[in-house]
């Protein structure tokens, strides 16, 4: 998509929402959910814009963190209980199927957060007209349940073809290098960078960022090697020709960034361009969800499925789950690149059954 068109189309769902803003078209109890969901988009409107200019980087530590609690104060700690975010409280709040369907919308929404530090002003477009058109199936009267299950799994197969081969690049492609060039060129030595990411940062990642500031640039890079010159080893064990290999995927936690740039480094040395992805604080509640392994949802992380996506389609037969599961480890390594979309695109045919002969 043409990001002139992307753009126009951006600042129209920006106007509509504004509008909403002014409207009360919705009944309860559903109003205050889109109200609350209305004022959050504006703010990473508001966000996005000044990402865009740069002023996160001028802000002080304290000023970051307390940015950092309002992104992140409605899903963070006891606050969760009570989020919209949260499906058992949306249930409560808003009824029985209604509940778990706009959770998922607002998990989904809340993504916007990464779209808005990392520029991908096509997710958050698609995503606000996604609001915008069960804001409109909600105007005058209630709509099904079943409705709304439409309108979202119409939403996720008319942007598979988009968003699927953007996911796939993202484990493939090191010219998408949002995080590398913030490695490289961010000061690591002073903890603000840390929240250039855009992600929920707690005393856990400063601490390990702080330590890891304090050691010798030699510790570092001693760290770095245990598992880049592993990696290498694993190779030869294996009786494999490194050298037809052209990237290497660094999956890490965050606060490591100064290991990551030594083993980023190091793996040039032997020919590998870098595909990095810092792994978040998310696999413990997507393994809740699913009710698999967080070694399994590792595999899976490449592929940037998100915990909202598996969380919806957790209401498939456990059965079905396990089988595509079976599916995915049974696929030869040449075929690794194309593991997600078989899931998804699995996921949403039995998905539409489910939807039709429910």
């Amino acid at each position: 998509m043409a990001m002139e068109e992307i753009r126009e189309r951006y600042e129209l769902a920006m106007e509509r929402i504004r509008a909403m803003k002014q409207e009360k078209t919705v009944s309860a109890p559903f109003y205050a959910y889109f109200q609350k969901m209305a004022d959050f988009i504006l703010e990473m409107d508001a966000y996005r814009a000044s990402v865009e200019k740069g002023e996160p980087e001028r802000l002080s530590l304290a000023e970051l963190q307390e940015q950092n609690r309002r992104l992140y104060g409605d899903v963070a700690g006891g606050s969760y209980r009570e989020s919209y975010a949260n499906p058992t409280g949306a249930v409560e709040k808003l009824g029985e199927g209604y509940g778990q369907i706009l959770s998922f919308v607002y998990t989904e929404l809340r993504g916007m957060i990464i779209w808005a530090v990392e520029g991908r002003l096509t997710d958050m477009t698609v995503t606000a007209e996604l609001f915008i058109e069960l804001y409109n199936a909600f105007e005058e009267d209630t709509p099904s349940v079943e409705n709304l299950k439409e309108i979202l799994y119409w939403h996720m197969s008319d942007y598979c073809d988009v968003f699927i081969p953007d996911r796939i690049r993202e484990q493939l492609d090191p010219s998408l290098d949002f995080a590398a060039k913030l490695i490289r060129g961010a000061d690591l030595s002073d903890p603000r960078y840390l929240y250039r990411f855009g992600e929920y940062i707690t005393e856990n990642e400063l601490g390990v960022s702080r330590f890891l500031a304090g050691l010798s640039q030699s510790e570092i890079d001693a760290m770095a090697s245990t598992f880049t010159e592993g990696y290498r080893m694993g190779f030869v064990a294996a009786g494999i020709d490194l050298s037809k290999k052209k990237t290497v995927n660094i999956r890490y936690a965050l606060g490591f960034e100064r290991v990551v740039k030594a083993a980023i480094g190091q793996f040039e040395k032997m020919g590998l361009r870098s595909v990095k992805s810092p792994i978040f604080n998310s696999f413990c509640f997507i393994s809740s969800l699913c009710n698999v392994s967080s070694t399994f949802l590792l595999f899976l992380s490449g592929s940037y499925l998100t915990e909202s996506v598996i969380a919806l389609f957790c209401q498939l037969p456990a059965t079905h789950f396990s089988i595509f599961i079976q599916e995915l480890f049974d696929c030869s390594l040449k075929r690794r690149s194309h593991l997600v979309q078989i899931f998804i695109c699995k996921m949403l045919r039995l998905r539409k059954y489910t939807l039709h002969h429910a």
